[in-house]
């Protein structure tokens, strides 16, 4: 053809011999002895050959070549135009691939430009098979160095012929993250081998390193919405695809890899739906329909063939295979047969039992199998979906992987996965639908909600469903709700009608959304049956009461105000029950907050329940505490009342008595810091380890009888030896910023500042302040507001967490977390990093208006310990969603990590 293609092939084999020890030769010069001399003389060129859309076939004429006759078979209609076949031939004179790799070809180099072609074509292939061998094709992966099995439909002791859709690269078919720079042009490389049938028939198990209930996926295929009948293919192809593109890789097992719920299939909605996606993109663009049903292997005395060169692709290449099933489901109008398929994985075969063992998607946790009697399949009882009964399937296809399957169309639907978006991008979008609630419902945030009804119910409504309960306008479909623990918690009632009953608190609930499918049964019947549409994790809660506060402390003999609250909806007409501990019985009222009188000190359990009074439902309740010291006259009193020194000093409380203390007495305290200690004296030190103010409580009791004589409360303020620490804690924000050059995923490195703050973004927002604890600090941010100039909802969420050293001059160490969401368009900023022992500006004082943290220059590296910033939006330009993110951080002279403590 050209020069440029010698000149390919000669810098292919230059890798070859590099990475892979495969050593050819040629006729005219040993192109070893310097790769780069003239390129026009590595390898023989035999075929050179346009092929229009119309179809056509390539031959090999070539006297004295080995594949001097091989026929490329392209049907009409394969490409939408014409393509430019070039074929080469090298000869391999040693391998590294295996003792079961003979080759009994050269290598055949194939340029056509790559892409999967509409069509399955046929490669017929000259042989000399050795007496007692079975031929077996194959890709050769230029990339990883292995061979990957091309499906046999035939051979003779003079040829193969095998049956692809495409002559592409190794590099065009990896998945992104495992592509090399090594194969860079659209060739493809194939080549014959053979292998003896007695060192095949002499295996005992061949095994791949797939496994069933590993590396295939949890859940049943029952079928979609939009793939009614079943995805098995898109099911089996894509677990394969995962297996080898990412397990092998590194990556988790794919049985429960998507899933929350173990016990709950149906709440791995990204999985279940990219299996259905991929089922109808292999149905409709790559007619896979069309070519099994022509292909499909009806003369069973091509059984052995198909056994042995599955088997014989298994051992060389240690891989599982693809393979279909199929039976007569009927007759079409022209009298032609009409074939009904199943997909199942093929991953280890049993020589002495001459059993293919299969992963069914039907029985995903089940190791199935397909039995060779006779030199024949058996009929295989299996059904095409997991809600139809099973039938005998008597015809067995071989597809190996790549050959008849868009492999790289499978990744591009994964990343729709990982993002989320799977099943909403056209062609095969999953329809939209609603949730509709019958009963007060109140949406918090996300996928929280709350209500004061104990019984709610629900219904979905999806317009466009072809199958729908009768008689429902807007058309509903069908709605079941299971809860954390993967049990069904609602009731059909009628048209697609469910009702839940909710417990006090949060329930934490899935939304199994589906439609309906058909099918008819042995007596002609049509059959519904659900097929899936979408799983959503929703949190209702139920009027959940608190007390607050919590305990609750009082006078004996005074009253004392005790207050629950709802983070629910109140009910129009509540009514509160209580029982205060003290044995005088319950008491209702209509208010969340009361007052009561206990006639003794002591500590004492209360209750109160939440109902609406109207339904007389349970709405929430609560469990809390009563500590009640003795009357006023006999109290405890800590003097004096606030206690000042510094981190690691020894300070000491004194309390007084103003009631007849009893013969043998007990002290109680509680220094605020975790620290607890018990003395029969009114005095005691004790020693604060950082800097911080702490609530300090005393209680007395009666050591003989126990009874609580009274509870004293008072403070401890520990400063550091400066007080900058106690400064510090007059802040309310806090912002941090890292000035540095950043790389990310779609450009080199480049000027970047990494800043987050709780600083209120807009007025009117609550406030967020910092919350000390000694000399530990945090910060959590939650803000949904309407961006200021474009009106955009936006929702915003932080956190700070933090720890000083004991003189409050250093920052040990900061952890910093920042999501901002635009609501409207999905756009998401991500921010995150830790950073560790930043001190404080020399020239700060405990009076500074702010106090500043700060290093900088090109060693603050050894200060950052993670940095990640992350953005994902829809490209203006391309309409596609887009996500850049951080690889890589160097620090010049200019950089720099600040940590400022202010008031805005």
């Amino acid at each position: 053809m050209k020069n440029a293609g010698f000149r390919k092939v000669h810098f292919f084999l230059f890798y070859l011999l590099l990475f892979l020890s495969l050593i050819f030769s040629c006729k005219q010069t040993d192109p070893w002895d310097d790769p780069n001399d003239d390129p026009n003389n590595v390898g023989e060129k035999v075929a050179e050959q346009s092929v229009p859309a119309s179809g056509g076939s390539v031959v090999v004429n070539a006297p004295g070549n080995p594949v001097d006759g091989m026929i490329i078979k392209v049907p009409a209609g394969s490409y939408s135009q014409s393509r430019d076949f070039d074929i080469y031939t090298v000869e391999i004179t040693s391998h590294d691939l295996g003792d079961f790799f003979n080759p009994i070809t050269p290598l055949i180099i194939i340029e056509n430009g790559g892409g999967y072609a509409d069509s399955l074509m046929e490669v017929t292939i000259p042989i000399t098979l050795p007496s007692g061998h079975i031929p077996l094709g194959f890709y050769y992966d230029d990339v990883d160095g292995v061979l990957e099995a091309i499906p046999v439909h035939n051979y003779s002791s003079s040829s193969i012929t095998l049956l692809t859709r495409h002559f592409s690269p190794a590099a065009d078919l990896k998945s992104g993250s495992t592509k090399s720079e090594k194969s860079t042009e659209s060739t493809c490389n194939m080549v014959v081998s053979s292998i003896s049938e007695s060192l095949l028939q002499n295996q005992t198990i061949i095994s791949s390193g797939f496994k069933v209930g590993v590396d295939n996926w949890e859940f049943v295929n029952r079928g979609s919405i939009i793939a009614p009948g079943g995805h098995c293919a898109g099911q089996n192809m894509a677990a394969m695809w995962y297996y080898y593109e990412k397990k092998l890789n590194g990556e988790a097992p794919l049985f429960n890899r998507f899933s929350t719920i173990d016990a709950l299939w149906q709440d791995n909605a990204v999985g279940y739906r990219f299996c259905s996606v991929l089922q109808n993109d292999l149905a409709n663009e790559g007619l896979v329909i069309n070519f099994f049903d022509k292909y499909i292997d009806k003369d069973q005395a091509l059984d052995p063939i198909k056994f042995m060169t599955l088997a014989g692709a298994m051992l060389v290449t240690g891989e599982p295979q693809g393979v279909g099933i199929y039976k007569a489901e009927g007759k079409r109008n022209d009298g032609s047969t009409i074939y009904s398929g199943h997909d199942l994985i093929c991953h280890k075969i049993s020589m002495t039992e001459k059993k293919l063992y299969i992963c069914d998607p039907n029985h995903p946790g089940t190791e199935r199998s397909i039995s060779m009697k006779n030199d024949r399949f058996e009929p295989v009882p299996i059904a095409l979906s997991g809600e139809q009964p099973e039938n005998m399937f008597p015809f067995v296809t071989w597809y190996a992987k790549t050959a008849w399957i868009e492999w790289n169309l499978v990744e591009k639907r994964y990343d729709e996965l990982l993002a989320g978006t799977i099943g909403t991008v056209s062609p095969n979008t999953f329809p939209a639908y609603s949730i509709k609630v019958i009963g007060d419902l109140t949406h918090q945030k996300e996928n929280i909600y709350s209500t004061s009804n104990d019984t709610l119910t629900f219904y979905v409504e999806c317009p466009t469903a072809e199958l729908f309960y009768t008689g429902t306008d807007p058309r509903r479909i069908g709605l079941n709700i299971f809860d954390d623990n993967g049990q069904k918690v609602s009731v059909l009632t009628s048209k697609g009608e469910v009702y839940t009953i909710l417990k006090p608190g949060a329930n934490k609930l899935g939304f199994y959304v589906f439609g309906f499918g058909q099918y008819k049964n042995a007596k002609g019947e049509t059959v519904n049956y659900p097929v899936y549409v979408n799983y959503e994790p929703i949190t209702i809660e139920l009027g959940a009461l608190k007390f607050d506060p919590n305990p609750v402390t009082g006078t004996a003999g005074e009253q004392t105000v005790v207050t629950v609250v709802s983070s629910g909806d109140l009910p129009a007409d509540p009514k509160y029950t209580w029982d205060f501990g003290d044995g005088t019985g319950t008491y209702q009222s209509t208010s969340g907050s009361v007052y009561y009188t206990w006639a003794n000190p002591g500590t004492y359990p209360i209750t109160v329940n939440l109902y609406d009074n109207a339904k007389g439902n349970l709405v929430g309740s609560a469990n809390g505490t009563a500590i009640i010291d003795g009357s006023t006259g006999t109290g405890l009193s800590i003097l004096p009342n606030s206690v000042s020194g510094t981190a690691n000093q020894s300070l000491t409380f004194n309390t007084t008595f103003s009631g007849s203390s009893p013969v043998f007495s007990n002290y109680v305290w509680d220094f605020g810091d975790g620290n607890q200690e018990e003395t029969h004296l009114n005095t005691i030190s004790h020693t604060y380890t950082q800097a911080g103010t702490y609530s300090v409580t005393a209680r007395l009791y009666d050591y003989t009888s126990g009874e609580l004589l009274g509870t004293a409360t008072g403070t401890a303020v520990v400063g550091d030896a400066a007080g900058l620490l106690s400064a510090l804690y007059q802040f309310r924000n806090i912002r941090f910023a890292i000035s540095a050059q950043v790389k990310t995923t779609v450009e080199d490195y480049t000027d970047n500042n990494f800043a987050i703050s709780n600083e209120i973004p807009l007025s009117g927002l609550p406030e967020y302040s910092i919350e000390w604890s000694g000399a530990s600090f945090q910060v959590n941010y939650d803000w949904s507001y309407t961006s200021f100039g474009s009106n955009e909802p936006v929702h915003l969420t932080g956190t700070y967490n933090g720890t000083l050293s004991a003189d409050g001059r250093t920052i040990t160490a900061l952890e910093a977390e920042e999501t901002k969401t635009y609501t409207q368009e999905n756009e998401v900023y991500y921010r995150k990093a830790t950073v560790t022992n930043i001190p404080v500006e020399p020239w700060t004082t405990p009076e500074s208006e702010d106090i500043e943290f700060k290093v900088n220059g090109s060693s603050i590296g050894s200060n950052i310990s993670y940095y990640e910033t992350r953005e994902e939006y829809k490209s203006y330009l391309t309409g596609e969603r887009e996500v850049v993110s951080s690889v890589a951080i160097r620090y010049d002279e200019w950089s720099e990590i600040v940590i400022r403590f202010y008031n805005y």
